[in-house]
């Protein structure tokens, strides 16, 4: 899978395996910057599983903002590959839209109103 999103906007720092392709030891997730705005990652089961039908998580990424502004986060060409790396039926997503507005200075709780949150 190939993640893009606005890297002006946007910096991914981390992602984690979600449950649909299994647990601990059943399914493994890497990932790697490729290059800034663009996140390759590849999930797979492991072993002699069988495969897995439905829709869920396959992957939580989570972003720090670096300013505020609008950016669409894409995910190109996702495709789904069976044990002899044949391609399965057509794997459908949808891209996220995230708006990302200046923190409010909160004189409260101490808030010097500095930098971005989504």
């Amino acid at each position: 899978m190939v993640l893009t999103y606005n890297a002006q906007v946007l910096e991914a720092v981390s992602w984690v395996r979600g449950p649909l392709l299994g647990g601990d030891g059943e399914a493994e997730l890497l990932g790697a910057i490729a290059r800034p705005g663009r996140l390759l990652l590849g999930a797979s089961r492991l072993g002699d599983r069988p495969g897995v039908k439905g829709s869920g998580t396959v992957a939580a990424i989570t972003f720090r903002t670096k300013r505020a502004g609008d950016v669409t986060v894409r995910l190109e060409r996702p495709k789904a590959l069976g044990p002899a790396l044949e391609d399965l039926q057509p794997v459908t997503a949808t891209n996220a839209k995230v708006h990302v507005a200046p923190a409010e200075a909160d004189a409260s709780a101490g808030a010097g109103g500095e930098g971005p949150h989504a």
